[in-house]
């Protein structure tokens, strides 16, 4: 499954092709008439495809043009480089995401406003920072990567945007701080980011928060990436087969407007029983209560019973703690039994009837959505 978008801005009175991602056997050419995007405007252009059908439906400014079926389901990744033919223009936005997204909801947010869908395969970040060729590198502003708490941008069909009496088209702003990734500056990252996640309502203190928890439990400097992400229909046996052996993962669950999740040091995996560790430890980063982002320590008596690897089951941290079953977008049998094994901070003080509903909002629930993110270690 691929999604992809991308902007374009051009003044010439003409008609503009795009060629679908030459990752297609046959792609296709899709026409936008002078009459959608020959303005000097930027104009948000999406095509998403479902590989297992070749079904496709192809977007400009959020609004749906285009679709179709046919769109070979085979795909070729040449020498590991995505191409693209003639542009008269300039690209301001490159994405590519590893599902398929059919919402016109969520294409009109990605193609209005500032947003957390960026793409999880390809964010526009790396594409400008690796981009191969002779490919002129103007200078643009980018809504993710911490810029949306930099930028007041808002959701807005005009072009023009403000910000402290500042103002200019879209792709005119530029921040000052610079940070590093992976030995390249770039102003895509004001702020390091720990975490490329389309949990919705994960923001920027999250993402800063669980940072700060983890450079207190990871010792090298690396990066996280994501080795599942919850679709319809998920099991646990999917969640292990895709994060088994990765090394320490940090898993962010939703249950309706509540985040959280925990931390594990050690790879899930192997044998059904127990995985022992003393820097394991779960997290509430939202809760219907309205208590401030909280960590949860393993207690020191049962480090021995930090986590549980169950086959058929999703991750599972202490005995009961916090328990994500075999069938969780379907049933109500993933489920919270705190304290257990994990104990609460030393300021959060509740009647034991309200422990099992902090997390989640109840005891037993279902899964909104869920991300499973593991650690890999930078090559010295």
């Amino acid at each position: 499954m691929v999604g992809l978008e991308f902007a374009v801005a051009t003044k010439v009175a003409e008609r503009v092709q795009i060629l679908s991602p030459v990752m297609a056997v046959n792609p296709l050419t899709f026409t936008v008439y002078d009459a959608v995007i020959a303005d000097d405007e930027w104009h948000h252009v999406c095509i998403a495809r479902f590989s297992r059908d070749g079904s496709w439906i192809f977007y400009t400014d959020g609004v749906k043009r285009e679709e179709g079926v046919g769109l070979s389901s085979n795909f070729n990744t040449g020498n590991g480089y995505l191409k693209f033919g003639m542009i008269r223009g300039v690209i301001t936005g490159f994405n590519m995401w590893d599902q398929y997204i059919n919402s016109t909801s969520q294409i009109e947010k990605i193609a209005h406003a500032c947003s957390s869908l960026i793409g999880n395969i390809v964010p526009w970040p790396e594409v400008y920072l690796w981009r191969k060729g002779n490919v002129p590198k103007v200078s643009t502003s980018l809504c993710k990567f911490q810029e949306s708490s930099h930028w007041n941008f808002e959701k807005s069909s005009i072009s023009n945007q403000s910000y402290d009496g500042l103002s200019g088209k879209k792709g005119t702003f530029l921040t000052e701080n610079w940070d590093s990734l992976k030995g390249v500056a770039s102003p895509w990252y004001p702020i390091a980011v720990h975490f490329i996640t389309n949990i919705a309502g994960f923001n920027d203190e999250h993402d800063a928060f669980l940072g700060t928890l983890l450079d207190g439990a990871i010792s090298r400097e690396g990066n996280w990436y994501r080795c599942f992400k919850a679709f319809p229909g998920w099991q646990g046996q999917h969640f292990h087969t895709a994060c088994d052996g990765k090394g320490p993962t940090v898993t962010i669950i939703r249950v309706r407007e509540n985040i959280f999740g925990g931390f594990l040091d050690k790879s899930w995996g192997g044998n059904d029983g127990f995985i022992n560790s003393s820097k394991a430890f779960i997290f509430s980063l939202k809760n219907l209560r309205g208590l401030a982002s909280f960590k949860m320590d393993i207690k020191s008596d049962l480090w021995t019973k930090a986590a549980k690897q169950r086959s058929q089951s999703g991750p599972i941290f202490g005995e009961t703690d916090l328990v994500i079953d075999s069938n969780p977008t379907a049933s109500m049998e993933s489920s919270t039994d705190l304290p257990n094994a994990y104990q609460f901070p030393s300021h959060i003080d509740l009647a034991s009837d309200e422990q099992d509903n902090l997390l989640a909002g109840r005891k037993g629930f279902v899964v909104d959505d869920l991300e499973t993110f593991y650690y890999e270690c930078k090559i010295l």
